[in-house]
């Protein structure tokens, strides 16, 4: 492995969200999202992370583990729930859903 690869965060789409967004019609608007994020992260590191960071958090949407932070990201009329995990370098997509649903 070569030296650094370990600094870099991820992105991960969890097969629950990529079902819903392609239920949704969505699935290539939330790629692109997605692909916009890992090119900030790319160039911005933890600067970006910190912006995904001070995003809303939507408190236990999928879990009861109060020490999980869900974050929402708005767009247009879906909302995009996530999760960072710090330790692991990994910003995990959980859920996808229609605004008037999401919630």
């Amino acid at each position: 492995m070569k030296e650094g690869l370990t600094s870099k965060w991820r992105i991960m789409l969890t097969n629950r969200a990529h079902k819903r967004a392609r239920s949704l019609g969505v699935l290539d608007r939330v790629v692109e999202i997605l692909e916009e994020w890992a090119a900030r992260l790319s160039s911005e590191g933890d600067a970006f992370i910190k912006i995904l960071a001070g995003e809303p958090v939507v408190g236990e949407v999928f879990y009861r583990d109060k020490n999980l932070k869900i974050h929402r990201w708005r767009t247009g009329k879906y909302r995009i729930f996530y999760l960072i995990d710090y330790e692991k370098k990994i910003v995990a997509v959980l859920k996808v859903e229609h605004r008037e649903t999401a919630y």
